[in-house]
């Protein structure tokens, strides 16, 4: 069923295997913070040999497509980079997780194919939908930081 204040987003992506993930997220209108409550995978990768070991690489997958999404950013100024170490360099905190990321794999004959980088590029897309569908706003540039998402608001 649907959650007042939430909606979901839909991505796909094609890298040796195929996914496609559904997240349901909430937008702070006052922060611009982003919260990412659910995240659905589906992964074709052919004959999966390890499924606990592919589960484990597409959810590490999604948290690090959502730091990089939601957090992380290198600032230049004068040449220099701004960022030092990771007191000023953001990455997801254990806070900022999904409350469930849920991963089905699809069975199949092909040949085996990787899944290291499948889950990653695909949340850029199931956030930017669901904010779309959330707001009827679009985020055209990552990351989706709060003080990106309050200027895309107010616009």
């Amino acid at each position: 069923p649907a959650v007042s204040g939430r909606a979901k987003g839909v991505g796909f992506v094609e890298h040796g295997s195929l996914g496609t993930g559904i997240c349901e997220i909430s937008v702070n209108q006052q922060s611009g913070k982003i919260k990412v409550h659910h995240f659905w995978v589906a992964i074709d990768a052919g004959i999966i040999i390890q499924p606990d070991n592919v589960k484990a690489q597409i959810e590490g997958g999604i948290l690090m497509g959502m730091s990089s999404v939601l957090k992380e950013q290198i600032t230049i100024v004068d040449g220099r980079v701004q960022q030092s170490n990771f007191q000023d360099y953001e990455l997801l905190r254990m806070q900022d997780i999904p409350d469930s990321i849920e991963t089905f794999l699809i069975s199949s004959s092909d040949g085996p194919e990787g899944v290291g980088e499948t889950a990653t590029p695909m949340v850029a897309g199931c956030i930017a939908n669901a904010f779309l569908k959330l707001t009827g706003k679009p985020l055209r540039h990552l990351p989706f930081t709060p003080d990106r998402v309050l200027e895309v608001l107010k616009s």
